[in-house]
């Protein structure tokens, strides 16, 4: 069977199952038909509220400093190497997170170490993006790469 949703329609619970295109009750008997057009549907309504009435939508405000050093210092607590070093490097680059989960070890290192300047392709709007790498975000990324789940990996992080 389909995906199936539960809504309250007067005195009646109706599953309305998407793939069949018809209401069944919860007795499982079919009301309206098999090939109910939409025009006839009862007023359905949802059961429970939406997940974000009454929460602020659109753009929300930039993290401040003393919030990006909480994380930071929370994750270095932590031991959380991966999630420090993909921290740090969102902060240098601003990427946004497709590209920044793209990248392969071979945009950030080279012969050896971490490299001061990396630069690749945004795959939103093909331009090429420049952006220096800190010394906190290099370090956070050679202590990243000796990690044993990053040996012999291709991409920056598996």
């Amino acid at each position: 069977m389909g995906s199936e949703q539960t809504f309250a329609v007067g005195w009646l619970d109706v599953v309305y199952c998407v793939t069949n295109m018809r209401l069944v009750s919860r007795l499982g008997e079919e009301v309206g038909g098999q090939n109910m057009p939409t025009a006839n549907l009862p007023a359905i309504r949802a059961c429970r509220p939406a997940w974000n009435k009454g929460r602020l939508i659109g753009q929300k405000r930039p993290l401040l400093p003393k919030h990006v050093w909480a994380i930071r210092v929370r994750l270095e607590i932590a031991g959380n190497h991966r999630d420090l070093a993909l921290f740090n490097l969102a902060v240098d680059s601003k990427l946004r997170g497709c590209d920044l989960v793209k990248l392969k070890v071979v945009d950030v290192y080279a012969s050896g170490q971490v490299k001061e300047r990396a630069s690749i392709i945004q795959s939103k709007t093909q331009r090429s993006v420049r952006f220096e790498i800190t010394e906190g975000t290099r370090k956070s990324l050679s202590r990243w790469m000796e990690e044993p789940l990053m040996v012999g990996s291709e991409f920056l992080w598996p």
